[in-house]
């Protein structure tokens, strides 16, 4: 195979229920099964969003290397923050990247939070000298999360699933940013 398919999401995000969403959902369940990907489009991520986030990683990494140590990951019990080229390792050797990890902006939960997992929730870090960082992420964050919940929709009812339209206060994944 040298294609994949584009499949373009605008009807399903429309009416789900339409025939155009129903055969957005056979193309994508078609995609799942052979080569496991697609092209979206129509997906609805703002596309000035999107080159926003762009500007906003190249300016991270345009910053002076003080100021990006200064948001070391090593701050953050969340994880959440700057790993310089070759401090993070896998398999006991060096990556050689340079790396801003960054999750929903969530408050810290206590120290010893049970399940342990919860303690991985948090703030994030962010540079000071770039303030329109903060809001670009998190609304592409937001977009996203909204796309992944569409996507997710589409592939349940490919699967003969029920349409779901929230997901249930019980849920410990977090829902919003």
């Amino acid at each position: 195979m040298t294609d994949l398919p584009v499949l373009d999401a605008t009807a399903f995000r429309a009416d789900p229920t339409s025939a155009d969403g129903q055969r957005f959902v056979d193309d994508l369940r078609a995609a799942c099964h052979g080569p496991g990907f697609v092209y979206l489009t129509g997906h609805g991520v703002d596309a000035e969003l999107e080159s926003a986030l762009w500007s906003a990683s190249r300016a991270f990494f345009e910053l002076d290397a003080a100021e990006r140590r200064s948001l070391a990951i090593e701050n953050s019990p969340a994880f959440r923050g700057y790993t310089i080229l070759g401090d993070e390792r896998t398999q006991g050797r060096s990556d050689w990247r340079d790396q801003l990890d960054l999750g929903p902006e969530q408050e810290a939960p206590a120290v010893d939070a049970v399940p342990a997992w919860l303690r991985l929730r948090g703030p994030n870090q962010w540079p000071p000298s770039l303030p329109t960082m903060k809001p670009a992420v998190l609304s592409w964050m937001e977009q996203m999360d909204a796309l992944g919940l569409t996507m997710l929709r589409a592939l349940a009812l490919g699967l003969g699933q029920p349409w779901i339209t929230s997901i249930p206060a019980s849920c410990p994944i977090p829902t919003s940013i």
